[in-house]
C-alpha cells in the first residue's frame, strides 16, 4: 500500500436495528456529538487490550506498545491512572473486565488488539470469550472512551447492516469516534502512529489520514478533538509531525543521523519508514542499523524491509538476527520467513560464523546450532526451481501463469534479474504482462533498479503491443516511484 490522502473522511451511518430506527441513532449520536464539540473533553486516559493471537505472544512487544505510549503521551507521565492495561489471559471469561474499563467515564482512548469480524471481538478464542453485537445489547455495554482504535478485521464494516464499530458510536456512552477496518488488516503496521496528537487537539481524522491503511476509516465524527492540554516543548510526535510535513527538508543523510542518534524511538521509526518510502539508496544501511535497534517494532520493520530487499549486505546482520537466541517471538517468526528470499549458501555460511562465535556462552551448543541451520535447510532456496522452469521456458502456459501469480510475495530479489531477462525475451503476451506486474511488485529489492530499466526498455518497443507498453510503463513507476 502507498496511500496519500488530501483530505480526512468519516463514516457516521446508522442502520435501523430491533432495537432502534436509524433515525433515533443519528439523533442521539447528533446531540452527543455537538456537546462534544462544544466543550471539548482533556486528554486523560489510555487503555489498551491485547487480545488472543494478536501481539500475545510477543511479550517485547507489549514492552514497548508502551514504552511508545510514554513518548506519545509524555504529559500523562505522572497522572494516576492514566495507562492501563488488560490481557486476555487475566481473567476468564476476561470481556466483562474490557467492558467495564471502556465504560469508565473518564476514559479517553482505547486501543483494542484482537482478531474480529463485523458482528464480534474476539478476545479469546480458545474459551470463545467474545464480544458480539447481542451482548452488547445484552449487558447493556455503554462504551465511554472517547475514541476507540480496532486493530482487529473488520469491526468496522460499515457497508454492513450493524457492525462492532457503529454499535460502538451509536450506543449510549461518551464514544465519538472509532477507527477500524472493514475488511483484513494487514500484519506489522504502525497502528498507533501519531496518536499523541490526540492531546495537541487534534482530529480523529487527521490521525487516520497521516496514519493511512486502505482498509481503516474513521467510523464517525472525524472532526471531534480533546482540548489542547499538551506540555509546551518538542515531543516525540510532534517532532514526526514535522518530519513527515517537512520532509524534503530531511535529506537521507539527516534521516540516517536521526535514526542512528535520537532518544526518540517514535522518532527512529519516523526517520526509518521515511527512509523506507522514498526507496533511499541508504536503505540497506538503514536497514542494518535498525535491525539492531532496542525498539522491537522498528526492528520488525527491518526484518520486513530485509525481506523485500534481499540485499547480499544484509546477511551478516540477518544472520545475528537469526542466531539470537532472545530476539522477540515477532522479530524471529520474521526472521524465519525471510531465510527463503536470501541465496541458502551465503546466508549459512554468515550464520555458522555467527554460531562458531557463539559457542562459549550457549548452554547447549550443539542443539542450538542444528536448530537454526535446519531452518536455513529448510527454507532456503524453496523457490529456485519453480522460478528456473519458468525462466528456462519449461513451464506450460497454465502452469507459467500460476508460477507467476506466486511470484508477487515469493520471488527472492537474487532471482529477480533472470526474471526480468525472461520477461524481456518472453514472447507471450499473456505471461509478458504478468511478468512486468510482478517487476512492479519488487520495488525494494536491492535489485530493482535492473528491473526499472528492462520494464522501460519494453515500453518503449514500438513492436509490442499498446497493452503490454503500457503495463511496462506502469511497473517502470512503480518501481521509481514517478
Amino acid at each position: 500500500q502507498y496511500l496519500k490522502p488530501d483530505i480526512f473522511s468519516g463514516r457516521i451511518r446508522p442502520t435501523d436495528t430491533k432495537e432502534s430506527t436509524k433515525y433515533e441513532k443519528l439523533k442521539l449520536y447528533l446531540k452527543k456529538a455537538t456537546a462534544a464539540k462544544n466543550s471539548p473533553d482533556k486528554f486523560e486516559s489510555v487503555f489498551v487490550f491485547t487480545g488472543d493471537g494478536s501481539i500475545s505472544e510477543s511479550k517485547p512487544a507489549h514492552i514497548d506498545e508502551f514504552r511508545g505510549l510514554m513518548e506519545h503521551f509524555p504529559q500523562l507521565a505522572a497522572t494516576p491512572s492514566a495507562f492501563s492495561y488488560m490481557d486476555y489471559s487475566d481473567e476468564s471469561p476476561v470481556r466483562y473486565r474490557v467492558m467495564d474499563e471502556v465504560m469508565r467515564p473518564d476514559l479517553s482512548l482505547a486501543m483494542m488488539h484482537h482478531h474480529g469480524d463485523w458482528d464480534t471481538q474476539y478476545l479469546n478464542f480458545a474459551t470463545k470469550d467474545n464480544i458480539t453485537l447481542d451482548e452488547i445489547t445484552k449487558y447493556n455495554y455503554r462504551p465511554n472512551a472517547r475514541v476507540v482504535i480496532f486493530d482487529a478485521c473488520y469491526n468496522g464494516s460499515f457497508h454492513r447492516d450493524d457492525c462492532i464499530a457503529n454499535e460502538y458510536i451509536f450506543r449510549p456512552g461518551k464514544t465519538i469516534a472509532t477507527i477500524g477496518g472493514s475488511v483484513n488488516l494487514i500484519q506489522d503496521k504502525w497502528y498507533d502512529k501519531f496518536i499523541g496528537l490526540l492531546a495537541d487537539g487534534v482530529s480523529v481524522g487527521y490521525i487516520n489520514q497521516h496514519a493511512i491503511y486502505l482498509e481503516s476509516h474513521v467510523i464517525g465524527d472525524p472532526t471531534f478533538a480533546f482540548g489542547n492540554t499538551a506540555t509546551k516543548g518538542q515531543t516525540a510526535d510532534r517532532i514526526c509531525r514535522q518530519m513527515e510535513e517537512q520532509d524534503k527538508k530531511f535529506s537521507d543523510d539527516k534521516l540516517m543521523a536521526i535514526l542512528k542518534d535520537s532518544p526518540h524511538a517514535l522518532v527512529r521509526l519516523q526517520a526509518y519508514t521515511m527512509l523506507r518510502d522514498r526507496i533511499s539508496k541508504r536503505l540497506t544501511d538503514a536497514t542494518i542499523i535498525a535491525l539492531q535497534d532496542n525498539y522491537e517494532m522498528l526492528q520488525r520493520f527491518a526484518v520486513n524491509v530485509l525481506s523485500a530487499s534481499g540485499d547480499p549486505k544484509l546477511i551478516p546482520s540477518f544472520a545475528k538476527i537469526l542466531t539470537n537466541p532472545n530476539a522477540s517471538k515477532r522479530v524471529a517468526f520474521n526472521a524465519v520467513q525471510a531465510i527463503q528470499f536470501f541465496d541458502k549458501n551465503q546466508l549459512l555460511a554468515a550464520v555458522n560464523a555467527e554460531l562458531e562465535k557463539m559457542t562459549s556462552r550457549l548452554s547447549r551448543p550443539d542443539t542450538f546450532k542444528t536448530k537454526i541451520r535446519a531452518e536455513v535447510e529448510k527454507m532456503g532456496q524453496r523457490w529456485d526451481d519453480d522460478i528456473n522452469k519458468l525462466t528456462s521456458g519449461k513451464l506450460d502456459q497454465k502452469h507459467a501463469m500460476q508460477q507467476i501469480s506466486f511470484m508477487k510475495i515469493y520471488c527472492p530479489a537474487y532471482l529477480l534479474k533472470d526474471v526480468a531477462d525472461y520477461t524481456l525475451q518472453c514472447s507471450d503476451t499473456a505471461q509478458k504482462k504478468a511478468l512486468l506486474d510482478i517487476l512492479g511488485w519488487h520495488k525494494l529489492a536491492y535489485n530493482a533498479d535492473y528491473c526499472a530499466d528492462i520494464a522501460l526498455k519494453i515500453s518503449r518497443d514500438g513492436s509490442l503491443t499498446d497493452e503490454v507498453r503500457n503495463e511496462a510503463l506502469k511497473a517502470y513507476k512503480r518501481i521509481t516511484k514517478q
